[in-house]
């Protein structure tokens, strides 16, 4: 069976919030405790378009929240809001610059396959004008995470309040970790 992979630039994200964050000694921190595997990916340059295997990724999210945030997979979803910081001003910016909220939340299917083109597929189930909400689903996801659950969340959080929507707020309504096959985000503004 072939390994599924994830954008280089997702997990280099992942290593640019612990530096940042916790310094190269959190970084050495971070490497004790991930496998060899993990560590030989991490500890070399990552080329952002190149495809890693997902459970690398998965596995230094995780570490990350365990090492740095108590095993709370709550912690995740700060590291998804600094990915979406890196991203508002990296490979979307342009994008994000030109649009409102609705717009990209529309686009969320093309952006969500630019960093996790075999993760799943993300679908606008609906949007709400009138209770300016929407439903957001990634459907058929290799794989139950319950922190990579929350980084996205978060991602989505930073995103939306970067438009200047204070309440902005994504919900894990769905999730496999909890029995669903998809995980599904209420998102609300």
């Amino acid at each position: 069976m072939e390994t599924k992979k994830a954008r280089g630039l997702a997990i280099k994200e992942l290593k640019r919030f612990v530096v940042d964050n916790y310094g190269e000694e959190g970084f050495k921190k971070l490497l004790e405790v991930l496998s060899p595997e993990a560590q030989n990916i991490i500890n070399h340059p990552i080329m952002d378009a190149a495809t890693y295997p997902i459970d690398i990724l998965l596995e230094v999210n995780r570490k990350i929240c365990e090492v740095f945030g108590n095993g709370d997979p709550e912690f995740a979803r700060k590291m998804g809001n600094y990915g979406a910081s890196m991203s508002l001003k990296g490979p979307f910016k342009i994008i994000f610059k030109l649009a409102d909220i609705k717009w990209v939340i529309k686009r969320g299917p093309m952006i969500y396959s630019h960093y996790f083109p075999e993760m799943g597929r993300l679908e606008v189930i609906e949007i709400n004008e009138e209770t300016n909400t929407a439903t957001i689903a990634i459907k058929d996801p290799p794989f139950k995470d319950i922190y990579y659950e929350r980084a996205i969340a978060g991602w989505m959080e930073k995103v939306g309040r970067s438009f200047g929507e204070k309440n902005f707020k994504v919900e894990i309504i769905k999730s496999p970790t909890h029995g669903s096959r998809n995980i599904e985000f209420l998102v609300s503004w």
